[in-house]
């Protein structure tokens, strides 16, 4: 049986562990987040502001020869998290000399490399679903010249919520209101959460009553607990 004394020393333990909690939850919500594995571009062509055809003009037909042979690589990431920034990177060059790959961090990306024949100026979006936060890095149009220096296209990603969410990838070559497309990429990615972000996420949007309600839920958890235990015995 508990003497009275006891009772207090443990609801204050409970109650202190309790307030912790709210202050690491605090000086977390204070700290700003930073986008990460983003990579440092390479030089970026002039962005060309074409006016865009109407539906009706607009051809979708299939790559035909005599275009440039370009190189081409995409960096996906291997997996994404709620909450975390990470980055998808494309280069294109239409040259047998340069290291695509070079500034990528080839164990924490996943690559795709292919080889096609393109027209000199490219479109390439990066599309996903509504769980997805996407922020371009880039004009969408850029123009690869034979023998210079690759041109490049990255993206920042957000993941907003956690499951199975989708990102499209897709390359055209552009001569006035046509469009070739090139081998379009679909990745599927199973977001993981990250409760920490949650606790924050919810914390600002909340305020800080969101973090007190945390605070006296877990301390009423305590006591109930301990009194429950109390009655029990007395009962016996």
């Amino acid at each position: 049986m508990y003497n009275e004394r006891t009772l207090k020393t443990v609801a204050s333990i409970g109650l202190a562990i309790a307030i912790g909690i709210a202050a690491c939850f605090l000086i977390i919500t204070s700290i700003p987040s930073a986008p990460r594995n983003i990579y440092p571009g390479g030089l970026i062509a002039p962005v060309l502001f074409a006016p865009p055809g109407s539906a009706e003009k607009t051809k979708i037909v299939p790559a035909i020869q005599g275009r440039l042979d370009e190189r081409f690589i995409t960096a996906w990431p291997k997996g994404l998290t709620v909450g975390t920034h990470d980055s998808v990177v494309v280069r294109i060059a239409a040259n047998d000399y340069e290291n695509l790959l070079k500034g990528i961090d080839e164990f924490s990306r996943e690559i795709v490399q292919e080889r096609f024949k393109g027209r000199a100026e490219l479109e390439v979006t990066l599309k996903g679903d509504s769980g997805l936060e996407i922020m371009s890095q880039h004009g969408d149009k850029q123009v690869v010249v034979r023998g210079q220096h690759y041109r490049e296209w990255s993206w920042t990603i957000l993941p907003k919520l956690s499951g199975t969410h989708r990102l499209s990838l897709l390359v055209q070559g552009v001569q006035g209101n046509i469009r070739e497309d090139y081998d379009p990429q679909i990745k599927d990615y199973a977001v993981a959460m990250d409760w920490v972000y949650w606790l924050k996420l919810g914390a600002e949007q909340n305020g800080v009553g969101y973090v007190w309600a945390a605070v006296f839920g877990t301390a009423t958890f305590f006591l109930g607990r301990l009194f429950g235990k109390k009655s029990k015995q007395e009962d016996h």
